[in-house]
């Protein structure tokens, strides 16, 4: 047990530097913009961010099929040194096409992270525990958010602060996960048995922009930062909440189970992006109308990492059986880059043309859609083997699936 323990944490570091770019990027937009004069030019603003994307959605076109053939273990090693390749990048970027290739190479990693550590940690995992070390990639990809933007907020505090630096310091944990993932990772037992037999991304990326935006600034007006550092500390400050947050979804992910959680936290969104929206409506004073609009923001992303953030990768790793599950999950996570890519290519757009009014109310309709679909249609699946899940999925042929332990 607590061997695969470390196997899944040592994996979920891939998770932790996904956190860290986004943090980064998150931060440093706001000094890029001004850097390349990108104010008044919300498309290449959303291009910088959404490149990485792009390049993720790209990788996982085929990065399924090729896990199931070579195996997790070496898709994982190129993924950190991808990561490490990116950061060297992002640390030279004399130009906006040398930092777009930069986030471009970012996505690559990014990309491989993000569909194959699920399908790794589950294919490792007991199944008394694996909803529980399923949630790993959620926690370290949030520590990576925070530490980032401490990192990012320390640097805002300089005289002239220099985004590259921000940008590039991800060499320095890539590192880390290049030496893990080729010394300490084993291959997924259950693919070394095969080959013997044969929407949240608008927010987390605008973050610092949106709260900016919301007059976040007046809260901390008496330490005297700028409405930069301002943003990026309440920023960092939000991730460092969300990590009780996750432990909590990780001591209930095998215990309420998936589809609870889901049922739970869904309304608990709806209600704090229906606040948000209020807030931006109702003429309230500038004070109470940056704490309401802080205030849902983080009880929204505390939320959804508790939620839609695990769950829905948990479910894609669990549910496919072992001789396709690397490309069942890459078709799953190409359909979730390409969302990526709409919502975080338009969130500046959508912004500069809605106000976070239109934005939002879009985001809690969404949100709406989504709980009914949870309820008619998402199975239980906590404590259950992997073959288990896949045999049921294999002979269900109508209604919605119902995976009851008794039976």
């Amino acid at each position: 047990m607590r061997g695969a323990a470390l196997v899944a944490l040592a994996a979920a570091l891939g998770n932790m530097l996904q956190g860290w770019d986004n943090a980064t990027i998150a931060g440093s937009l706001l000094y890029i913009k001004r850097d390349f004069g990108l104010h008044g030019q919300p498309a290449l603003q959303g291009l910088v961010v959404a490149t990485s994307l792009i390049g993720a959605t790209l990788i996982t076109t085929f990065s399924g099929s090729l896990s199931d053939r070579v195996g997790r273990r070496p898709m994982l090693v190129a993924s950190s040194l991808l990561y490490t390749l990116a950061g060297m990048l992002m640390l030279w970027s004399p130009t906006v096409g040398v930092l777009l290739l930069a986030r471009l190479v970012g996505g690559f990693a990014v990309g491989l992270a993000v569909t194959l550590i699920p399908v790794y940690i589950s294919e490792t995992a007991p199944p008394e525990v694996r909803g529980l070390l399923s949630t790993l990639p959620q926690l370290t990809g949030s520590t990576g958010m925070f530490l980032a933007y401490c990192m990012v907020f320390a640097m805002t505090l300089a005289p002239s602060p220099n985004w590259r630096v921000m940008m590039g310091v991800l060499v320095l944990p890539s590192l880390v996960y290049v030496a893990v993932a080729m010394l300490f990772l084993p291959e997924s037992p259950r693919w070394l048995i095969l080959q013997q037999f044969s929407g949240i991304s608008g927010i987390l990326y605008y973050t610092p922009q949106i709260l900016d935006q919301a007059g976040v600034s007046v809260l901390l007006a008496s330490l005297g930062l700028s409405s930069d550092s301002a943003a990026i500390l309440i920023s960092g400050l939000t991730t460092l909440l969300m990590l009780p947050a996750i432990a909590v979804a990780m001591r209930l992910m095998d215990v309420a189970g998936r589809r609870s959680l889901l049922l739970w936290t869904i309304p608990v969104l709806i209600v704090s992006l229906v606040s948000l929206v209020t807030a931006d409506v109702l003429p309230l004073a500038t004070t109470m109308h940056a704490a309401v609009s802080t205030t849902s923001i983080i009880v929204y992303i505390c939320t959804f990492v508790m939620g839609f953030g695990p769950i829905p990768g948990i479910l894609c790793s669990e549910i496919f059986p072992t001789r396709v599950r690397g490309m069942c999950i890459a078709i799953c996570s190409l359909a979730f880059w390409l969302s990526n890519i709409a919502v975080t290519y338009s969130m500046p757009v959508m912004l500069d043309y809605l106000g976070l009014t239109g934005v939002f109310s879009i985001y809690a309709a969404v949100c709406c859609v989504a709980l009914v679909f949870v309820a008619l249609r998402v199975p239980e699946t906590k404590g259950l083997p992997l073959e288990v899940i896949a045999e049921f999925f294999n002979v269900a042929s109508k209604g919605m699936p119902k995976l009851d332990h008794d039976e």
